[in-house]
């Protein structure tokens, strides 16, 4: 799971430490829980969030510094058919 292992500061050093740069980085994370706002528990809701939010904004905070000149980043959040459960 991008929001907990392995942590995006760790995988981007260890991107710059073999490869130097990327080239593109094609970040596509999400989830979905069908359930009224009302009946969401806190545990559910920093599941999605660390999913949808966090890890890609992370993943992006650290990849910036190591995109070569004309690099390309493609984010999207979507999710599966199984994710509803």
């Amino acid at each position: 799971m991008l929001a907990t292992r392995p942590p995006p500061k760790k995988l981007i050093d260890h991107v710059k430490e073999k490869y130097g740069h990327l080239d593109v980085l094609f970040v596509n994370a999400g989830i979905a829980k069908r359930n009224p706002s009302g009946q969401v528990e806190e545990e559910q809701f920093d599941q999605l969030f660390n999913v949808n939010v966090k890890g890609p904004f992370f993943l992006l905070k650290h990849s910036v510094p190591i995109m070569a000149d004309g690099g390309s980043i493609n984010l999207r959040n979507t999710k599966g058919k199984g994710d509803e459960k």
